[in-house]
């Protein structure tokens, strides 16, 4: 059981949801949004969203992780 509700037995997940402020958020997550644009398997998309998150430069044997990789700005090394 979370911790909203054990505080809050008596309200029902909505009303905890309002009363902890929740709000939406309609953007895609980073990690979704390269998973989305590149069509990577995930493990390769969370290799190309590090090195665009830290500005580091890959290298890859796989071709379409340096395609992809370019096309989201990474520098690249193609080994």
């Amino acid at each position: 059981m979370d911790e909203a509700a054990v505080r809050w037995p008596d309200l029902s997940r909505g009303r905890l949801i309002t009363r902890l402020a929740v709000e939406e958020n309609s953007e895609p997550l980073p990690l979704g949004s390269v998973s989305t644009e590149t069509k990577l398997k995930m493990s390769d998309c969370c290799v190309l969203f590090s090195a665009r998150d830290h500005k580091a430069r890959l290298a890859s044997f796989d071709g379409r992780v340096v395609s992809a990789a370019r096309d989201l700005g990474i520098d690249v090394v193609q080994a």
